[in-house]
This record gives C-alpha cells, sequence and structure tokens, in this order.
C-alpha cells in the first residue's frame, strides 16, 4: 500500500486499485494475503492517492464524524495472461 498527496504524484500506476480521497478522513489497512494478519495501518485525508497493488487484501474505515467521507476507487486489474 502507498499513499501520496496529490502534489507527490508523478506517474501513472498499472496492476493497482487506485483510490483519491475527495473528503472525509479514512484508515486504511493492508493485510497478509497468506495469513490475514493487519501489516499495516495509515490514515488518510483529502487530496490523498492510496494504492494498493491487484488482488492485495485491504480495508478502509470512514473515520469522519459530520459527514461520510467519500472517494473515488479505479479497478485497472490485469492478469498473467493479460499484457498492459
Amino acid at each position: 500500500m502507498i499513499v501520496q498527496s496529490a502534489a507527490e504524484v508523478t506517474e501513472k500506476k498499472i496492476d493497482t486499485q487506485t483510490m483519491y480521497v475527495l473528503s472525509g478522513r479514512f484508515e486504511c489497512w493492508r493485510f497478509d494475503p497468506q495469513t490475514d494478519e493487519l501489516l499495516a495501518t495509515v490514515e488518510v485525508g483529502p487530496g490523498d492517492y492510496i494504492y494498493i497493488p491487484s488482488l492485495e487484501p485491504h480495508g478502509m474505515k470512514n473515520l469522519s464524524d459530520e459527514q461520510a467521507g467519500s472517494f473515488l476507487c479505479c479497478i485497472a486489474n490485469l492478469y498473467q495472461d493479460q499484457e498492459p
């Protein structure tokens, strides 16, 4: 899982799920694919991008108190038998 602000994004990421936080705060989790053990936790907010490799177990929790947070999620999964 990689977190960047909008100002830091310099290249396109393929084979990833990309989430862009529009509003609110979220806690993001990354889990081990074999054991489901929690590996990383990070808090993100408006203007942050989150990159998660395809098929990597992950989750998000809305931390916003006053209103629902919102984010855009773009999924462009490529599999072994496909070319980028």
